[in-house]
């Protein structure tokens, strides 16, 4: 830890410091339990015979000399696929401190399997004792978006689950956004996920779907029209 270390170490010890640091991996409990990590893809992992499947200590875990509360939770929509996380920090130990507040995120269904869950956003915050902070997040399109089967960054509408708490493990609130399109824009969607599964030329469909949209034409009509229709 470098020559003023054991100083550090001693101060975090005997209580001088109140230590505010998060784990950036997982700690497995035991070598067969590896590879462990707190962003494994679906399905969730079940239970070893003789161990839990979850780490020993997880991802953004850390320890402190006073406790935290949240609570409170406002999720609100401030734009098109933007959203302002809002709540209450509490610190209700005997000592100043600072907490680590993280937001996980994650689509509830989606075209291509994703992890369970996904650190997005998190924020440190110094909270005298007993004293309440208000704490906001905000949700961007950039949260939302996946890597389509395409290999390129896509949003799907649907239902995304989210958390925050003190670590990847801990939920001390949740909420579920139900993310919107429009008709049309959902069709065109569903159209270049068709245009994957017949192998045709994905700048052609993009070029043809663009210029519906310049004619102001509905998209389910033009489907129609097209040698494509039986698929639906």
């Amino acid at each position: 830890p470098g020559e003023a270390g054991g100083t550090a170490i001693a101060d975090v010890l005997f209580g001088d410091y109140n230590p505010a640091g998060r784990l950036p991996i997982s700690v497995p409990r035991s070598e067969g339990q590896l590879p462990v990590y707190y962003n494994k893809r679906a399905p969730l992992p079940h239970n070893y015979v003789e161990m839990a499947a979850t780490p020993l200590y997880p991802f953004g875990y850390g320890l402190s000399y006073t406790t935290f509360h949240y609570d409170n939770l406002q999720v609100n929509k401030i734009g098109e696929r933007r959203y302002a996380l809002n709540f209450d920090l509490t610190n209700t130990g005997k000592r100043d401190g600072e907490e680590v507040a993280q937001l996980y995120l994650t689509p509830e269904t989606a075209s291509v399997v994703q992890p369970v869950k996904q650190l997005k956003h998190f924020k440190r915050v110094a909270i005298k004792k007993g004293e309440t902070v208000h704490v906001t997040f905000d949700l961007h399109p950039e949260d939302f978006q996946i890597i389509g089967s395409m290999l390129q960054p896509i949003i799907e509408p649907g239902l995304f689950n989210l958390f925050v708490g003190p670590s990847s493990e801990v939920k001390a609130l949740q909420h579920t956004i139900n993310l919107k399109w429009k008709r049309d824009l959902c069709l065109f969607v569903l159209f270049l996920n068709i245009d994957d599964l017949l192998n045709v030329n994905r700048k052609e469909i993009t070029h043809r779907m663009i210029s519906m949209r310049k004619k102001k034409t509905s998209i389910a009509n033009k489907l129609a029209l097209t040698k494509y229709s039986p698929m639906f």
